[in-house]
């Protein structure tokens, strides 16, 4: 009896709520999922899963103290299976990756596919959702998102942060909206003029600057609050305001070059790319090897940027 195999079964059916699911990302048939959950149930002897007539799957009481106890025991077993395969070896297997709206689209997807042609045999799972750590009890290898450092640590000791890359912030306007309004002289002006807000940015209607060593915020508001920055990035374009952008990857962007930027010395930023993934030991390569591939990549581009 595959064991192994079997607890992998249990584990992504609860992660995925159905057999049909858990079957699609294993590969494999649903019968196949089916006959590993009885021999599963027949070896610890107790009932692990309920199923409903709509082919969902829910875990018992017991199922559920059992997936907490071999999550992780199952995770050990597969990177020790993984870490004694040469270094040289093809990436391959799947590779379950969050991302947060605005960053993920904007930022971090040109560079996926370029890692995806990198190592064609790694399948890559994208969600972009804004959810945030929390994600990773839910089968995801990794959540990769911008954090501001107003925005306090993460509270997990079972999480491991990893920093990209640290990241500036950079205030532009379309020409158009500048003719029409004026070029603000100073950042306590931003109080007079229409500001696009991303709501999910820390302190979105407080932007902060620096002068004299000293850190200030200055009360912007406007016509539009996006809960992305890819809408209030578009809506500069069109000139219908301010918006507050990260240099990097933004600035990458193709249409970037139609914005203006403002105050460019004097904003504050604090914000970073962080990886968030379980604290495993060792990491799995195919993570090591796509978080240092997006380290470099981002990196490279504020270098290029400065």
């Amino acid at each position: 009896m595959d064991e192994l195999g079997n607890l992998s079964a249990f584990l992504k059916v609860v992660e995925r709520g159905s057999l049909t699911s858990a079957a699609a990302a294993l590969h494999c048939s649903a019968s196949t999922i089916s006959k590993r959950l009885k021999q599963l149930e027949h070896s610890v002897g107790a009932t692990l899963l309920n199923r409903s007539t709509h082919g969902r799957a829910y875990p018992t009481e017991a199922g559920r103290a059992y997936f907490d106890q071999v999550r992780t025991i199952v995770r050990e077993l597969e990177n020790a299976r993984e870490s004694v395969r040469s270094v040289n070896e093809t990436l391959e297997g799947q590779l379950r990756v969050h991302l947060t709206p605005g960053t993920g689209q904007m930022v971090l997807m040109p560079l996926i596919f370029r890692f995806m042609r990198e190592h064609p045999a790694l399948r890559i799972m994208v969600s972009i959702r804004p959810d945030g750590h929390d994600v990773l009890h839910r089968g995801f290898d990794l959540s990769i998102h911008s954090k501001d450092a107003k925005e306090g640590e993460i509270g997990y000791t079972s999480i491991e942060a990893r920093e990209l890359v640290k990241v500036d912030y950079v205030i532009c306007a379309a020409p158009a909206y500048l003719a029409a309004r004026g070029t603000p002289a100073r950042p306590e002006d931003l109080s007079d003029h229409n500001c696009l807000v991303s709501v999910r940015q820390a302190s979105p209607h407080q932007w902060w600057f620096r002068r004299d060593g000293f850190e200030y915020p200055v009360n912007v508001s406007g016509t539009l609050e996006a809960d992305n920055w890819t809408t209030a990035f578009e809506a500069a374009l069109e000139g219908l305001g301010i918006v507050r952008m990260m240099r990097i990857g933004d600035l990458s962007h193709p249409k970037a070059s139609a914005l203006v930027p403002i105050f460019t010395d004097d904003v504050v930023s604090g914000r970073s790319i962080w990886a968030l993934m379980h604290r495993m030991e060792p990491t799995p390569r195919k993570i090591e090897a796509f978080c240092n591939f997006l380290r470099t990549e981002l990196q490279g581009q504020r270098t290029r940027q400065d």
